[in-house]
């Protein structure tokens, strides 16, 4: 994904549009996962802080610079 299209799912997001939310987990969902994997060794625990991680996210999506990828 390009930055610029990053940056469209951001303001999509910021905006409420569930698309975009769906569009940004399909997108880093399985990176994210398998990197909480390595890290936290236990599948059950990684799918929980993977929870927690997007619910995060949703709260402060409009505070994302940009300066990193998704």
């Amino acid at each position: 994904m390009t930055p610029t299209e990053e940056e469209s799912l951001v303001e999509r997001a910021t905006r409420g549009e569930e698309a975009a939310w769906r569009d940004i987990y399909a997108s880093t969902r399985h990176r994210l996962f398998a990197l909480l994997c390595y890290q936290l060794g236990d599948r059950t625990e990684a799918l929980d802080v993977l929870q927690e991680t997007y619910l995060g996210a949703l709260g402060s999506i409009g505070q994302f610079r940009g300066r990193g990828s998704l």
